[in-house]
């Protein structure tokens, strides 16, 4: 069982809040005061959640705060990806680029009760063609939800409509009110009826409706998309 770590978005003082998750987590795997191996970042309009593999020392957690102030938003220049230990990974390719093809898995862990959301930013203008999920743990009346966000101002929007930046603006919701039936695992594909071009500084969100009752959700992702326009 992971050990999970809560921030307030606000505590990233030097990015003023923007998150560059995979640099974000290449700085922790290179802070040597922390030596477990941090397994994911998940975060949302409020707050960031570093999950580990064990708990942290009070020295971790005191270096795990001065990476988290000192972040400054900027993604990785590889674009983009990296191991547990933070060293970037690079896709061999094989294909030109407006054609290669990933499928790419995330997880949503959510609370009864609530609405936990999972925004994954896009870093390459890609074509989204849908993908596949499982839930464990759903009770009747639960709900998902998959949709692009902008908080980046990439197409304008914030300026038009006076909105800080951070704030999200939800362009198209490609899946709505997906009810969840109460089954202790559950398995959809989702397949678009055409690819849908996302450029780079959007997000794709999943949203998890969760009741109150039952235990925490776990939403696991694969997405599937192409690199290029």
């Amino acid at each position: 069982m992971s050990s999970n770590y809560v921030r307030a978005r606000s505590a990233f003082t030097a990015s003023d809040g923007i998150i560059a998750a995979d640099a974000l987590h290449a700085q922790v795997a290179a802070a040597t005061t922390i030596t477990v191996v941090l397994d994911a970042i998940d975060f949302d309009d409020v707050q960031v959640t570093f999950r580990f593999r064990a708990p942290l020392s009070p020295a971790e957690e005191v270096a795990l705060d001065a990476v988290i102030a000192a972040h400054d938003g900027v993604p990785l220049p590889t674009g983009g990806h990296v191991d547990s230990k933070g060293n970037p990974v690079f896709a061999p390719t094989f294909l030109s680029a407006s054609e290669q093809a990933r499928l790419e898995g995330y997880e949503l862990v959510g609370a009864p009760g609530v609405t936990t959301i999972l925004d994954i930013e896009v870093t390459t203008q890609m074509l989204v063609q849908g993908g596949q999920f499982w839930i464990s743990g759903a009770v009747a009346g639960d709900m998902c939800h998959f949709s692009v966000v902008d908080k980046n101002n990439v197409l304008g929007l914030h300026t038009l409509h006076g909105l800080p930046l951070g704030t999200p603006i939800e362009l198209v919701r490609y899946v709505k009110n997906y009810r969840l039936p109460p089954v202790p695992i559950y398995q959809d594909t989702i397949v678009m009826p055409t690819v849908a071009p996302v450029a780079p500084g959007l997000f794709l969100r999943c949203s998890l409706d969760a009741v109150a009752g039952g235990a925490e959700r776990r939403v696991g992702m694969l997405y599937r998309w192409y690199i290029g326009s």
